[in-house]
């Protein structure tokens, strides 16, 4: 029988059948290991069809270095320069190729990826030089795009058109838009959280969803606590028997993520806002995640939003992090 790799949780390495020796025969096996070494100590939580994209872009390395003559241990900056002006021109996707190039977050995927791969070699005892050194420098120069978020006008306008929305579900759609606009939730979060979720700080709990991890946010200073107040407090008079905390209907039916992308359709509407992009809970979830950021610092954010890396949290509107 085969002996299991070992996995080193601190490094996310797997040295059985890892060493360099391995990486420079068999590169293709050698970071599927790795791969799964990272899933394995949670270094990053990984949907399946995220390991997909990271092994194809792994790939297309590969194979433009075999183009080269070259390989992995063998590369250059020459070759990472070449490398990323050719994604420049043609971005090769899984599904479709883009000849309108390679947006600045996909190409610092890629970069992220291949530097990583490189880090993990070096703690394996290689001694050659991170090609991706170079385009790292010029990463940070990369115009990546804000987050597309409401306006602070379009939010006024958004708090004032839901106001006038009546009965049970008027205020049912208030506290909704207090946790999604205010406290930054995704729409699966939304429809899983219970009533105790919540606690008299504000903080709310929001247990995994998904590949999410368990993170604890807070409901912005403003109209949103109070319309979750008056949400938490009627719900009983109105007659809404339900253990969840934004039921469909008032005998607890749950909602669906269509039902509340209808829902803030209809309040965009109600506002006069027309975005025809972006235009469900991201929208809002950006937007709280940038005016969290006037408020709290980006690590409070990051756990707020349930993010993985910090650079996913200040691309909201703070300078990157070193």
């Amino acid at each position: 029988m085969a002996k299991s790799p070992e996995i080193d949780v601190k490094s996310g390495l797997l040295f059985a059948g890892s060493s360099l020796l391995d990486w420079s025969l068999h590169p293709r096996e050698s970071f599927a290991r790795w791969l799964a070494g990272e899933v394995v100590a949670q270094r990053r939580q990984f949907r399946a069809s995220s390991a997909d994209t990271y092994t194809h872009q792994f790939e297309t390395w590969l194979r433009f270095l075999e183009a080269r003559h070259s390989s992995l241990l063998e590369a250059t900056q020459d070759d990472a320069e070449a490398y990323f002006n050719q994604l420049s021109l043609k971005h090769v996707s899984r599904r479709r190729t883009h000849k309108e190039g390679i947006e600045a977050v996909s190409r610092r995927r890629y970069l992220q990826l291949i530097d990583r791969v490189y880090r993990a070699l070096r703690q394996l005892g290689w001694d050659g030089a991170n090609p991706m050194l170079l385009e790292l420098k010029k990463e940070r120069g990369l115009a990546v795009p804000e987050p597309a978020s409401l306006t602070d006008e379009e939010v006024d306008r958004l708090w004032r058109a839901i106001k006038l929305l009546d009965g049970w579900k008027g205020d049912r759609d208030r506290a909704m838009a207090a946790l999604l606009l205010g406290a930054g939730l995704r729409c699966n979060e939304l429809l899983a959280m219970p009533w105790s979720a919540v606690g008299p700080d504000y903080r709310v709990r929001i247990l995994p969803a998904g590949v999410h991890r368990e993170h604890v946010s807070i409901i912005l200073p403003g109209q949103a606590r109070g319309f979750w107040e008056l949400w938490e407090r009627d719900r009983h008079d109105m007659g809404v028997r339900s253990e969840v905390a934004f039921p469909a209907t008032r005998a607890g039916r749950p909602y669906t993520e269509s039902g509340v992308f209808r829902r803030i359709d209809t309040w965009l509407r109600m506002a006069n806002i027309h975005r025809k992009e972006d235009r469900g809970v991201n929208l809002l979830r950006n937007t709280f995640a940038r005016q969290a950021l006037l408020r709290y610092s980006p690590e409070e954010v990051q756990e707020f939003l349930g993010h993985e890396e910090l650079r996913s949290t200040v691309r909201h509107g703070l300078t990157e992090p070193d």
